[in-house]
């Protein structure tokens, strides 16, 4: 078989490496310059608890109307033809700006004064309620349109505010003066903002004096554009000579301008007019139709297939089990079998995400928020289910699920249940490796043991334990256990043998969490029997899969996302509803999106809110049971009570699902699981490799999207897990207000799979040198002098 990923695996890190620190060393000392004398803005003290990490490159400052902000400087691995990269947050007013760790040092103020104007360029559009501008002026065939910037117009004239700073800096040395005047000439050149450049037109020259006479261009660049920016025959001898040089150079490599925005489609009216709510419904709505039309168009294909085969064949398919943002990095030559689940059954009104915060999205090319919301309004549902709709139906794909099993052949099958469809599963053989983006795993049990946490996983360690007597008898029940599928009933069964046969309950050992997890599971199990509908998961409310009316007291124990998006679901669900959510400090993120604080501002007695909803912070155990006089059920959760439980305590960090009968097929043949983490030439983080080794035969998977976020602890080491985590700190920023495992990340990782895979006309190849990687030469912004 053909190896999937045949390198030596490569990563991103936030690791100290003399690269990174020397960047982050070059924007230290720019960034305060270019934000006090340039921007206008004013420093003040770090606020109180606001540095996440001791090594954080962290700033404060007001700006010129006196509003408080925080900025993060980076320096990380960043994609391909990308130097630097800003996350807006207008909602917090906490930013982060990572430049590449790999750029040379002459390059980090430019790329800095670029972001920096971007920066307040989404601050200003999004205080105003509007979508950042997509036609740029310089880069526009109608030059003639008002003075609003685009977000590269924003950057390009901050690249021109640093050089006119930087030509007029005492202490500067006479050369970098002279080469930042140059770059300015250059810079206007290049902009076509000279009668005599190349691309200049008349008609733009009214649109260029609007924005060199508005607030854009600070003073100093202003004077040194009405010297330097006439025509080359008006010039100086030492600047025309200067622009007569950088004129030959651009002539010699012909090309677009650096930085020119790729097209990014926006679903607007002839008028300009985002679709109304109601629009969006229906859009959405019809997509949907499509879908299921191309799902029994390709259920019926797969089936003509099969017909045409000898008795024992099946169709040969390139499989993808899952969608949601994913889709993101789909082949259209592979079959995408996805349940429809998550975004198309949430009844939450949004993500949780305003549209700023995830104005990222469109490199993805799955879909544009801008196209339905304004920049502080949450992306709705609708859209999400929309994007993800376009997305499956450009291959062949079936709503429903998909069982993979081996054969006594050796081949990897998948039994796909088309959704609602009555002629029974289809059946094809996988070819290669089978790409699994199911979601996030299953959430924790309350008390089950978070190194443990599953019930497969503690039956197989109570067997192996057991089968240490090596008496017939102790044998024989171990490979019992081994076989028990996942039910309330096996987890007796398992507690049982554990107590007969005396495995030890120490916790500090794995058969005594083992059981620390059985346990946990059992006493949920007879909670849920007798309360039925009372005692849930979240996912359980995040999939609308509960009577939001059984109560009108709500008890959620957690403090995290999953914990207050279910208090939401809720309390819109239900106007008599009280939820009492119980659990540790609410993580810094939730500080950070366009959900948490407005909705504790609207509940929350605490935040001015109508009292539906309280919050409070304390460490939970298994789940506790009783009943009133009444005989109603009552849980109860460090010392607070609720007439139903719901449990978001956090992921189970485990393979997906569908993944285990592969795994239970490669145990039982003596053979042995492997796992390696993977990313493209430039770091970004693509998902894991499982692979599936005996003596006769391998097979693996590739696990990407929100799955590949938690590790499996079975196949993966803490080292691993945490390496993971840092890549999705670099990816999503808990100051953006998103997560690795949330919709932007996995859309944009699904975007770096796919490019990976055009890249090398296969699957991605791994770098095998990390030292060796390096900013391309054809980035987004390079050095002025380069142009």
């Amino acid at each position: 078989m053909t190896d999937l990923f045949p390198d030596p695996l490569s990563s991103g890190r936030r690791n100290s490496t003399p690269d990174r620190e020397r960047v982050l060393q070059e924007a230290t000392a720019a960034l305060p310059v270019l934000l006090q004398d340039i921007h206008g803005c004013t420093p003040v003290p770090v606020p109180e608890g606001r540095r996440q990490a001791p090594d954080d490159v962290l700033f404060a400052f007001q700006d010129r109307e006196g509003s408080p902000f925080t900025l993060r400087l980076d320096a990380v691995p960043l994609p391909r033809g990308e130097v630097g990269r800003v996350h807006v947050n207008s909602f917090s007013q906490n930013h982060v700006v990572q430049l590449a760790q790999d750029m040379r040092a002459d390059d980090v103020g430019m790329s800095l004064a670029y972001e920096a104007g971007e920066l307040f360029q989404v601050r200003e559009d999004t205080a105003a309620g509007l979508s950042a501008r997509r036609d740029s002026f310089f880069h526009s065939l109608d030059r003639s349109r008002d003075a609003r910037l685009s977000l590269d117009d924003a950057g390009r004239i901050g690249e021109l505010n640093w050089l006119a700073h930087i030509s007029h800096l005492p202490d500067a040395s006479p050369e970098l003066r002279r080469a930042a005047r140059d770059g300015f000439s250059n810079r206007l050149d290049a902009l076509a903002l000279r009668e005599d450049s190349p691309g200049w037109n008349r008609a733009s020259f009214p649109g260029w004096e609007r924005i060199a006479n508005g607030h854009a261009l600070s003073a100093r660049a202003h004077a040194m554009y009405r010297e330097l920016g006439g025509p080359l025959r008006t010039l100086p001898e030492r600047d025309a000579a200067a622009l007569r040089a950088f004129r030959e150079g651009r002539e010699q490599t012909p090309g677009r301008l650096p930085g020119s925005p790729t097209s990014s489609a926006v679903l607007l009216d002839p008028t300009g007019s985002r679709p109304g709510k109601r629009d969006l419904a229906e859009l959405a709505r019809r997509s949907g139709e499509v879908r299921s039309g191309r799902s029994d168009q390709t259920v019926e294909a797969l089936r003509r297939n099969a017909a045409s085969l000898p008795e024992g064949s099946y169709p040969r398919v390139s499989l993808m089990i899952g969608g949601g943002a994913a889709l993101a990095g789909r082949s259209p030559d592979q079959l995408v079998v996805d349940g429809r689940g998550r975004w198309h059954v949430d009844p939450i009104m949004g993500i949780v995400q305003s549209a700023e915060q995830v104005r990222h999205l469109p490199k993805s090319g799955l879909g544009d928020p801008a196209a339905f919301v304004g920049p502080n309004d949450r992306v709705p549902l609708d859209a999400i289910r929309l994007w993800e709709n376009e997305a499956a139906v450009k291959g062949p794909v079936i709503d429903g699920h998909a069982a993979l099993s081996v054969d006594d052949r050796g081949r990897l099958l998948a039994t796909i249940a088309p959704t609602g469809d009555r002629d029974g599963p289809v059946t094809v053989e996988v070819k290669g490796a089978p790409v699994v983006a199911t979601g996030v795993p299953p959430e924790i049990i309350p008390g089950a043991s978070r190194d443990l946490p599953t019930f497969p996983e503690s039956a197989r360690i109570v067997a192996d334990e057991i089968s240490r007597g090596g008496d017939r008898e102790s044998l024989a029940a171990a490979e019992r256990l081994r076989r028990l599928p996942d039910t309330p009933g096996s987890v007796r069964e398992v507690l049982d043998a554990a107590e007969r046969f005396g495995v030890d309950p120490d916790p500090d050992g794995d058969p005594g969490q083992a059981v620390q997890t059985l346990k946990a599971l059992d006493t949920w199990n007879r909670a849920a029997q007798a309360a039925p509908g009372r005692l849930l998961i979240g996912d359980d409310v995040g999939d609308g899969d509960y009577d939001p009316s059984v109560t009108d007291e709500w008890l959620i124990g957690g403090a995290g996302g999953a914990a207050i998006a279910n208090a939401e679901i809720i309390l819109e669900a239900n106007p008599n509803a009280r939820v009492t959510m119980v659990g540790g400090r609410a993580p810094w993120v939730l500080s950070n999106d366009a959900q948490y604080l407005e909705l504790r501002q609207k509940h929350d007695r605490e935040h001015g809110g109508d009292g539906r909803l309280s919050v409070h912070d304390a460490r939970l155990g298994a789940v506790e049971m009783s009943h009133a006089p009444d005989g109603s059920p009552r849980f109860h959760a460090a010392g607070h009570t609720g007439g139903a439980y719901v449990a978001c305590l956090g992921r189970v960090s485990r393979a997906p699902k569908v993944l285990d009968p592969v795994q239970d097929w490669c145990r039982e043949n003596g053979g042995e699981v492997a796992g390696r983490l993977v990313t493209n030439d430039t770091g970004q983080y693509l998902g894991y490799e499982l692979e599936y080794r005996t003596e006769e035969r391998e097979m693996k998977a590739l696990v990407t999207g929100a799955s590949s976020r938690m590790l499996p602890t079975d196949v993966f080491s803490p080292a691993q897990q945490r390496e993971v985590n840092l890549m999705g700190e670099v990816e999503a920023p808990a100051e953006s207000g998103n997560v690795a495992a949330g919709f932007m990340a996995t859309a944009i990782q699904g975007a770096n799979l796919k490019q990976s895979r055009h890249q090398a006309d296969g699957p991605p190849q791994p770098d095998p040198s990390p030292s060796a990687r390096r900013v391309p030469g054809n980035g987004k912004r390079p050095s002025i002098e380069r142009e």
